[in-house]
């Protein structure tokens, strides 16, 4: 049985991931910018930031890094 919540967050966090790569080719940024929420709500749905339905926090990084949550069992599959 998965945790509360855990496929809401896992797709928040592909959601972030997305809205990092569209934004690198918007702004023409490179893989190791690290932009902030603000910069990304334009390429969410209804400029909105996810929140994990667990009560985790994100944490977005560096282009070039997945975003994670708090939330130990809440994490994009390894690739």
């Amino acid at each position: 049985m998965q945790p509360a919540g855990r496929s809401t967050c896992i797709t928040h966090l592909r959601q972030s991931d997305g809205a990092k790569q569209r934004r690198v080719l918007g702004a023409k940024k490179t893989a190791e910018a690290t932009p902030t929420t603000q910069d990304l709500m334009p390429y969410l749905k209804d400029n909105l930031w996810p929140v994990c339905p667990g009560g985790g926090n994100y944490t977005i990084g560096a282009v070039s890094a997945v975003p994670t949550c708090s939330m130990p069992s809440h994490s994009l599959p390894q690739q």
